[in-house]
């Protein structure tokens, strides 16, 4: 699948998405100052942000995904936020975050080493008591085990064709014992009743609390909270998902 293709309909699938928009809401009101989402894609969180009115940037290292966030934000955009295409490993700004954000499993596509670098330049940038939250799958609870990739687990209406999509998931075992890799299918109906599918391959890490604390440790962050959904809700062992409230320890 080419990424423009990816950037459509992922911006098409996940327009609607809110379920995590008050958690994100709830920590800028407390943090205030300036923002920036990690990994923005199409703009949902920034969204939500900027309507806030807060002052956010939000980067990715897909300029398909920065040209449809673009589009999506021109009517919210406000002095103080914009859209910047760069890698989390290594972005830099004059500017010092009171809050970083990566939503929807951003993290969870670096490896090992490309985790802590993020995390390391991420540190750089936060201002004093600054916070980086993030979401990350919780790996003892795998949800692609035992999903049948014959089967839909969500559909959509792509808004450019009209068109409905379907979404199928396929898991494949990956190399290491904390790696798994999916292949997302997305299948356009068209009018004729002819289908085309395309196919994007992606890479998740899924590591235990621990090993995400000593990633963090290495950083030098103190984790404040840590919540297994978007109500706040503690971290427990089946928690749906990890979310991790770290704040970076100056020097």
């Amino acid at each position: 699948m080419s990424d423009a293709t990816f950037a459509r309909y992922f911006n098409a699938q996940y327009r609607a998405f809110g379920q995590d928009l008050a958690l994100w809401l709830h920590l800028a009101a407390k943090q205030s100052g300036p923002m920036i989402e990690l990994g923005c894609g199409t703009g949902r969180v920034v969204q939500a942000l900027i309507q806030a009115e807060h002052h956010v940037i939000g980067i990715d290292f897909d300029h398909h995904m920065l040209a449809r966030a673009q589009i999506n934000l021109a009517p919210f955009f406000q002095q103080n936020s914009c859209l910047v295409q760069a890698d989390i490993q290594t972005f830099a700004f004059d500017v010092n975050f009171n809050l970083a954000i990566a939503s929807m499993n951003t993290l969870a596509t670096f490896d090992d080493p490309g985790l802590i670098a993020s995390f390391v330049n991420i540190s750089g940038q936060l201002a004093p008591d600054g916070l980086l939250a993030f979401e990350i799958p919780n790996p003892a609870v795998d949800s692609f085990k035992g999903v049948d990739p014959n089967e839909p687990l969500t559909a959509f209406v792509e808004p450019e064709s009209g068109n409905p999509c379907q979404v199928y998931a396929q898991r494949i075992e990956g190399t290491a014992q904390d790696q798994v890799e999916i292949l997302w299918h997305y299948d356009e109906l068209f009018a004729d009743g002819s289908t085309q599918r395309y196919t994007l391959r992606r890479k998740y890490f899924l590591r235990p609390e621990e090993k995400v604390q000593e990633f963090l440790d290495c950083a030098n962050y103190t984790v404040v909270d840590a919540y297994g959904d978007y109500n706040r809700s503690p971290l427990e062992e089946d928690s749906e998902t990890m979310i991790i409230i770290a704040r970076a320890n100056q020097p």
